[in-house]
């Protein structure tokens, strides 16, 4: 499914966390896993290398590749690039962590997801070491009335297909807006989920939830479902019954107890 798993660490012990989701997928997708890294003039590029081997520690029967690249300029729009540049790789990274490497992801994390066209597999602070495995797990793709939350759906689809997931969608509606009884809401993710099982084979689940706290909502909903993923867009435009999922994503990435895959739409 991708060419390369690819995880940007910078020492820290919260940024190594992200580490193990990604070697999971990576043996699962017979993918190579690579440990990306800057420097800067100042710093040993074989001494990071070094340290990051160290850190990273024995995964077992995978072995990691180690890229160490000079920084110049903007460590997030270097990182955006190198995505950009290998559309195939997938991007696990966590949403903070302060090393003795010099760069700080968290304060890129958000430039990343807001600026890459590919999607981005976020491991919060909150995702667990005992987090239900991805493969063979639960996963939970957001919408809210929008063609932009819905090109999420392809990719709930490959992921439930290549990882054997559960796949479900699931629609968060404003409760002080609409009314729970109102059945439309509920036609519209049902035949969204029946569109996903005939094409993909794959049975999708749905559900609605009513709650004024999108963010909220979203959490508790993976919470409840044990989910192991949940599936995001970064940019949406709804009507003002619904609503807009990319002004919540990043508050969802720091609170879900699961990892967060985010995909930009191709026509923002």
């Amino acid at each position: 499914m991708f060419e390369k798993i690819v995880v940007p660490l910078d020492g820290s012990t919260v940024a190594n966390s992200a580490v193990g989701v990604a070697a999971s997928i990576a043996r699962a997708s017979a993918a190579p896993l690579e440990i990306l890294s800057f420097v800067t003039d100042e710093q040993d590029p074989i001494g990071r290398e070094s340290f990051l081997r160290a850190h990273v520690g024995d995964l077992g029967d995978l072995e990691a590749q180690y890229k160490i690249i000079q920084l110049e300029g903007d460590a997030a729009q270097a990182l955006v690039g190198e995505l950009n540049d290998e559309p195939g790789d997938l991007l696990v990274m966590t949403t903070r962590g302060v090393g003795r490497m010099g760069a700080v992801l968290g304060s890129v994390a958000e430039t990343v997801v807001r600026d890459a066209h590919h999607p981005i597999l976020i491991v919060g602070p909150h995702v667990a070491a005992d987090c239900p495995a991805i493969v063979d797990g639960r996963l939970v793709a957001f919408v809210d009335g929008s063609e932009a939350a819905e090109t999420s759906l392809p990719i709930a689809t490959q992921w439930a297909l290549a990882y054997g997931m559960t796949p479900s969608i699931a629609q968060v509606i404003d409760l002080g807006v609409t009314d729970p009884a109102y059945s439309s809401d509920s036609e519209y993710v049902g035949e969204l989920a029946n569109q996903y099982t005939e094409v993909s084979g794959h049975q999708f689940e749905h559900e609605v939830i009513y709650q004024k706290d999108a963010a909220d909502a979203i959490v508790g909903h993976l919470d409840k479902d044990g989910a192991a993923l949940g599936i995001m867009t970064t940019h949406c435009r709804t009507g003002i019954a619904r609503f807009v999922l990319g002004s919540v994503a990043m508050r969802v990435v720091h609170q879900a107890p699961c990892p967060i895959l985010l995909s930009r739409p191709v026509q923002i």
